[in-house]
């Protein structure tokens, strides 16, 4: 392979790939980090909310319910583990870390509620938002996303290179990933990674055709067009990777407007607004559903027409809404530095994207509805907010009469982020179909999220940080293959006999079938030349190997016996079985799957 090396490579320059590159370089090695830019992924456009402090146990209960997936119960527990010291990480960083007020919750419409699930109970168990405290004007993410990046750039063992995009992970002969080939502005290059890859470069927002797969559907996305292609899925898929949550996503609701390829998060200013469906029918109490919740509402298919009929819904407000600000948040998208929307809706409403009318009934013809229906929709809830009574549930207080001009747009629901991709375990490693560690594979951030349907808030940021952190940490510590060439005949390899010598001392006659046992003692000679006479001979490749690519293993199998030892007796027992029994090419069952 030509080009250059690191000791990890971290594929995807977002929240999860910067954590995961610091993390990595803290213990010690060189770190690669390649994306097509440096503009931060979705952590630069989130609200930055993270949790800092969940009560652990009540806390992996409540994720526990929330995903019905009973695999991802350890990967739950190490991630609420992991944001224990995460708020002191970043101090040291160089953050300031603040508690989010209640202002965040309660002044936000659709609301962002505390409990956004309230008949499934636990959700104080994820403890506050908080946020890292940012320059005026810069959002939660904004700031999260500038303490990361420029300790990334400063760092002394880590390399930045863009616009690079990774094309393909290479295997070892034996199935380690030990490489990635990317292409750059000159061509397509190798690049080694002695200890590991970490895969961190997001979902698939913008593939419509594993959106099509997957979910059934395409939707709009608020993040960077161009980026979150799905690749992470395709370069794990390559190599052999189980998939998992691929019919997940976050959203709330946004607008897919003429001449912006990425959606505009939806933001009322005031409570003089409904949803209608394409029959013109209300369907959901706008004020009272959490904004991560209140998609599903759209999501759904018309049983009776077989339609998905709120796809898109109709937001339909009123002058008082209108001047009272604007209806849409543009600073959490990628369009923050190239436009705001005005602050009383006239610019969209100028542009065509907001449809205007005196009337429901003319509103409803420039949408495209029915006239009557919507008609006769204003009228029973105006009916009912004169009353202070709504048959959707929507209180009293947060219902007014709607008074023209009226106004509509459509509104979808949009994507925050897909969390489908690769599954990984707790320390982040990447597994195949049969749940076998990929050697040499780590995953972080979206790509593979933990999160399935049901996403309680400042769950996807904070797991992109922690299990990226998690991922550059277990990257760094896999025992590298050797870099060099064999030692010279006669170099004694001391780390190598002294566990022989172990090996040997320790054996007893139940610690190995009686057949493998005699075949063991006979090759004690043959194993001990390998390890003094420079590791040229064929079987000790198979205990090399097995202690590189399981060393992180606490216990592993001890083969055709059941027994259990650390990665590098393992590795001495299963080699010098397989040289006894003339079976050297054994690797594939002996040596690279240990139990656990």
């Amino acid at each position: 392979m030509t080009g250059y090396d690191a000791d990890v490579v971290v594929v995807g320059f977002g929240g999860a790939g910067a954590a995961a590159a610091l993390s990595a370089a803290e213990h010690g090695v060189e770190v690669l980090v390649v994306d097509r830019d440096t503009r931060g992924g979705n952590t630069a456009l989130s609200g930055g909310s993270l949790r800092l402090r969940p009560d652990v146990e009540r806390a992996a209960r409540y994720l526990s319910t929330l995903s019905l997936d009973r695999k991802a119960a350890a990967v739950h527990r190490s991630m609420l583990d992991g944001c224990r010291d995460l708020g002191g990480w970043l101090v040291r960083l160089g953050a300031e870390i603040e508690e989010m007020n209640d202002a965040f919750v309660t002044n936000t419409l659709p609301r962002v509620l505390a409990s956004p699930y309230p008949t499934i109970a636990g959700s104080e168990a994820l403890g506050p938002r908080f946020r890292v405290r940012g320059r005026d004007g810069q959002s939660g993410g904004d700031a999260v996303w500038e303490l990361l990046r420029d300790a990334v750039l400063r760092h002394p063992r880590i390399t930045v290179r863009t616009p690079a995009v990774a094309v393909e992970l290479v295997r070892a002969g034996q199935g380690r990933v030990d490489g990635v080939r990317l292409r750059e502005a000159d061509g397509v290059h190798g690049v080694r990674a002695r200890h590991g890859v970490v895969l961190a470069c997001g979902g698939f927002e913008y593939d419509r055709r594993l959106q099509q797969n997957y979910l059934g559907f395409s939707l709009p996305a608020f993040g960077w067009p161009g980026g979150n292609d799905g690749s992470g899925v395709r370069l794990a898929q390559g190599v052999g990777a189980a998939l998992w949550h691929m019919t997940s996503i976050a959203s709330v609701l946004g607008y897919q407007l003429p001449g912006l390829e990425a959606a505009v998060r939806h933001s009322m200013p005031d409570l003089g607004y409904v949803y209608v469906d394409q029959e013109c029918a209300r369907f959901v109490d706008e004020t009272g559903v959490d904004f991560h919740a209140i998609p599903m509402d759209l999501l759904r298919m018309n049983p009776r027409t077989f339609r998905r009929d709120r796809m898109p819904s109709f937001l339909v407000f009123d002058e008082a809404t209108r001047a009272a600000g604007p209806i849409a948040d543009t600073y959490l998208t990628p369009y923050r530095d190239e436009f705001r929307w005005s602050r009383d809706n006239r610019a969209e409403i100028e542009r065509g994207w907001i449809a205007a009318a005196d009337t429901p009934r003319e509103l409803a013809s420039t949408l495209g509805l029915d006239p009557d229906a919507l008609a006769a929709t204003v009228e029973r809830y105006n009916a009912g907010a004169a009353a202070g009574a709504d048959p959707l549930g929507r209180a009293a207080a947060d219902m007014r009469p709607l008074r023209g001009p009226f106004y509509g747009v459509a509104l979808w629901p949009c994507l925050i982020n897909t969390q489908g991709g690769p599954r990984r375990d707790a320390t982040c490693r990447i597994l195949d179909p049969g749940g076998e560690p990929i050697p040499g594979l780590y995953g972080a951030g979206e790509l593979g999220s933990m999160w399935t349907q049901l996403y309680p808030g400042a769950g996807n940021l904070t797991e992109a940080i922690v299990t990226g952190r998690t991922a550059g940490a277990a990257a760094a510590a896999a025992l590298a293959p050797p870099a060099g060439p064999a030692p010279a005949t006669g170099t004694v390899t001391p780390a190598v006999t002294d566990a022989l010598a172990a090996f040997v001392a320790d054996l007893r006659a139940g610690d190995l079938p009686e057949t493998a046992l005699r075949a063991a003692r006979r090759c004690v000679l043959d194993q001990l030349g390998c390890a003094v006479f420079g590791s040229t001979l064929p079987w000790s490749a198979l205990v090399r190997d097995y202690v590189r690519d399981e060393g992180s293993a606490p216990r592993a199998l001890v083969w055709g016996s059941g027994l259990r030892a650390s990665a590098t007796l393992a590795a001495l027992a299963n080699a010098t079985a397989g040289h006894a029994f003339e079976i050297d090419d054994l690797h594939a069952g002996a040596c690279f799957h240990p139990g656990r």
